[in-house]
């Protein structure tokens, strides 16, 4: 039951108690003069029940207000938290001790001199890469390579071709585009695309550093760059143009002098 109906309901009910109790004292509503009706002692029990009636009344009203505005009581409840404490802990640094040859004193600085500066000489690394593995050598002249380093996952290129409209129809009507992805970062890049007949140019798409490329045998396009990496989310795209059809069949990592 709504607030509304609840403030009615005891309203109604006071106005009955209020006739009951008037009743109760011989009030009625013809009677000329209260006072002449009824004693005192009566006039003071009224006075309570109209007080009490009226009390009644002045609760529901404000228990109807309330129910309409009601009080809101924001509360704060502080929960600990945990605190992440960092101290520094101070060390000492630690010393180097240096090592004299034995059977010799280390030789005193005369007060004054500067000590050169030593210069580490580099040594003569070499590389060699076959089949996608590559050993590097550092300043050995023979045996097994001091180190193998292989592409982890080894390098996998995929390749596909459709049909295209030539950047250059004039000279080269026919043209191939290749799109070429890894699964890996590759760098510096260096491909060659191997076509069954005769080609006349080789365009590649982006940004490239370091960019060069060209015609080998008439029919294998090459190039090479050196940045960006070529990642497996961006394909790397290329158009091969030519005077006649052709078709493109493979797409190698190349060596480009």
């Amino acid at each position: 039951m709504g607030p509304g109906w609840t403030l009615f309901l005891e309203i109604l009910g006071a106005i009955a108690s209020l006739a009951v109790v008037l009743d109760y004292f011989g009030i009625k509503p013809t009677a000329e003069a209260w006072g002449s009706i009824m004693a005192l002692s009566q006039k003071w029990k009224l006075g309570i029940m109209l007080g009490l009636v009226g009390l009644t009344l002045w609760f529901s009203g404000y228990g109807f207000y309330r129910s309409l505005h009601p009080r809101i009581v924001e509360k704060i409840v502080e929960k600990p938290v945990d605190k992440i404490v960092e101290r520094i802990v101070q060390a000492d640094c630690p010393k180097v001790q240096t090592r004299s040859s034995k059977g010799k004193s280390p030789a005193k600085k005369e007060k004054g001199a500067a000590t050169p500066p030593s210069v580490a000489q580099p040594q003569q690394q070499t590389l060699f890469c076959e089949g996608g593995n590559c050993a590097q050598s550092s300043g050995q002249t023979g045996g097994v390579t001091a180190g193998v380093v292989v592409d982890t996952p080894p390098l996998k290129i995929t390749w596909t071709v459709h049909e295209s409209v030539s950047d250059k129809p004039a000279d080269f009507p026919y043209a191939q585009q290749v799109r070429v992805s890894v699964n890996t970062l590759y760098t510096p890049v260096s491909l060659a695309i191997i076509c069954d007949s005769e080609i006349g140019e080789i365009s590649v798409y982006g940004a490239l550093l370091n960019f060069t490329s060209g015609i080998s045998e008439k029919h294998i396009a090459f190039f090479k760059y050196s940045s960006p990496v070529l990642t497996p989310e961006e394909p790397l795209t290329i158009q091969i143009r030519a005077k006649q059809p052709f078709l493109v069949k493979d797409v190698q990592r190349a060596k480009i002098n």
